[in-house]
């Protein structure tokens, strides 16, 4: 999980320092917290989400293309794991 969740947080970097016509810098560690319950992990993924749709417009504008809704089809396996809980 938290390799995946510094993947994304990577690639959210990245996005930001291209809109803004840059060059996303290495990092060579991180300061990411650990999420140890499963209700952590949801909120944090949440969290990503709503980061990666704030960025969407922008892409757009900018060209890229991003999916019509990719929200809800992440939604639907959260709930899959909420579920479970």
């Amino acid at each position: 999980f938290h390799r995946n969740l510094l993947w994304l947080d990577n690639n959210i970097h990245e996005v930001r320092s291209a809109l803004q016509g840059k060059r996303a810098p290495y990092i060579s560690h991180t300061h990411s917290s650990v999420y140890a319950t499963s209700e952590e992990q949801v909120a944090a993924l949440r969290h990503r989400c709503n980061e990666m749709v704030d960025l969407m417009p922008a892409v757009v504008k900018m060209g890229g293309y991003v999916p019509t809704n990719p929200r809800s089809m992440v939604e639907k396996r959260l709930e899959l794991l909420v579920e479970e809980l």
